[in-house]
């Protein structure tokens, strides 16, 4: 991820896209939080040093509750389940109506 964003400052390095560079690093920083307090702390100084700063991300509002109640983890589970399953579904479904030739 650093080595895109570096990439992309050293091509274009303006206002517009820093702004990007830390919308990209923002909307993947959930990947790493809370597990990998290392990458998160190694992600935020990253963006200080093209004068960004990011925020501690946010779990979509459907997940909040579960994160709320059973922390972090349970969010980050809950939504990997949900999305696995809603895949599997309309993967079986779309092949359901392949076969009916619908």
């Amino acid at each position: 991820m650093t080595l895109q964003v570096q990439h992309l400052l050293s091509v274009r390095d303006d206002s517009e896209s820093r702004a990007a560079a830390a919308s990209f690093l923002q909307r993947y920083l959930i990947d790493f939080y809370p597990e990998r307090g290392d990458l998160v702390e190694q992600l935020r100084q990253f963006a200080k040093s093209f004068g960004c700063e990011l925020d501690v991300p946010k779990m979509p509002a459907k997940y909040g509750w579960i994160q709320i109640l059973f922390g972090w983890s349970a969010a980050k589970r809950a939504q990997l389940y949900y999305n696995e399953g809603k895949s599997l579904l309309l993967r079986s479904w779309d092949g359901a109506l392949l076969r009916l030739g619908v």
